[in-house]
């Protein structure tokens, strides 16, 4: 018992010491190192009773109190490898991360390197992103209806059916392709990215709670549940999947996060250590380049998509061309509306990608490394021939 007293304060030492060089801020949150190694100790003692009043029992119950503290003492030694593996994992994913990272990113731990890294993606280029389809999309409104005045006004033929008549233009077609653009923007892309930057909130809002409660609360009852032999295997291995949860979200999720952030850094070329060959291939980073709509520019006129509306009119001006230079105007203003849309493809696919398809392959790793991980302290107990003594 003194030999794992010692053992005890050696974990607390290393645990003061993995702090120093790491921030983790919650690795021994309420002190629960301190509370498992009582907890493993007081099943120790116990089983210690129960082995010294053992021989004063007839044989057959004797047999069984043995096996009982034998089994107990094995679950305790388990208990105590798997505090120092936590510390272990602790330090390579924390130094891993500072790694991939690097000193430019002021990274401390994947916890606060995963919050940089989604907050900025919601609440940085998120915003900037909706906030350029949507003002996009209004200037294609205006524009569509002021476009759709003027040629309405020019009538380009008379149509004659018996006692009907009357002009036709294209002014109202014109407009309907300005619509049509405005959806593509406001209804499809907007609605894309919207979702996608919900599904970056709720990650967003969940690792604090992870943050919080896998070490101080999941690990520290599962622990104790896993030590309770009297009830049998079955709780034994529910603790046993609680355990891995909590080390799989604790330590792996947020350092999936870290590898997203290293991956579109070394796709685009940004992280400013290594790079990928073909990176000209993609071009800059779209995120980084969004589109600053023309809504929130400061010049000296309303300048809308085409000009509208006062360099449509101001064509009317002698030595401005005309009527024919509005046309043109306005006819090169619909040539342009496929590109005008174009430009917004890179940006939302990118953020999709980050926001979708890496955060659905870090929680696929997620929890694969804790079903890998049930798996494997099922094997090991039979590989120990630990199993139920009741």
């Amino acid at each position: 018992m003194i030999g794992l007293f010692s053992f005890a304060n050696f974990m607390l030492a290393a645990t003061t010491t993995y702090q120093a060089t790491c921030s983790y801020a919650y690795l021994n949150q309420a002190g629960w190192i301190n509370i498992n190694m009582l907890v493993v100790l007081a099943f120790m003692l116990i089983a210690s009773l129960i082995y010294a009043i053992s021989s004063l029992l007839p044989a057959s119950k004797s047999e069984r109190a043995k096996g009982l503290v034998k089994f107990e003492l094995v679950q305790g030694v388990i208990s105590v490898l798997l505090i120092v593996a936590i510390l272990s994992f602790a330090d390579v994913t924390c130094n891993a991360g500072a790694a991939l990272m690097g000193p430019y990113s002021g990274y401390q731990d994947p916890f606060q390197y995963s919050h940089f890294y989604l907050g900025t993606l919601v609440f940085t280029t998120g915003v900037s992103l909706i906030s350029s389809l949507w003002s996009q999309g209004i200037i294609l409104l205006v524009d569509g209806n002021l476009v759709g005045d003027f040629l309405s006004s020019i009538p380009l033929g008379h149509l004659s059916l018996g006692p009907f008549s009357g002009e036709f233009g294209i002014g109202e077609e014109a407009t309907y392709v300005f619509f049509e653009y405005n959806g593509i923007l406001t209804q499809v892309f907007s609605v894309i990215v919207v979702l996608t930057s919900g599904i970056l909130v709720i990650v967003f809002l969940i690792l604090p709670a992870v943050e919080q409660l896998a070490l101080g609360v999941v690990l520290p009852v599962a622990i104790i549940m896993r030590s309770l032999s009297f009830t049998g295997p079955r709780l034994r291995e529910a603790a046993n999947s609680f355990i891995a949860l909590a080390l799989a979200f604790y330590f792996v999720f947020p350092m999936t996060i870290v590898m997203d952030s290293y991956i579109v850094g070394w796709l685009y070329c940004t992280n400013g250590t290594t790079c990928n060959p073909y990176s000209g291939y993609l071009g800059s980073y779209p995120l980084s380049n969004l589109p600053v709509s023309p809504l929130f520019k400061q010049t000296s006129e309303t300048t809308l998509g085409l000009g509208a509306p006062l360099s449509i009119y101001s064509a009317e001006v002698s030595g401005n061309g005309g009527i024919g230079s509005m046309l043109t105007q306005l006819l090169e203003g619909l040539v342009r509306l496929p590109a005008l849309v174009q430009n917004f493809i890179p940006s939302v696919a990118e953020y999709v990608f980050q926001g979708v398809m890496l955060l659905g392959l870090d929680l696929a790793i997620t929890v694969g490394f804790a079903i890998g991980l049930t798996k494997s302290f099922a094997a090991a107990s039979s590989f120990m021939h630990i199993g139920p003594v009741l």
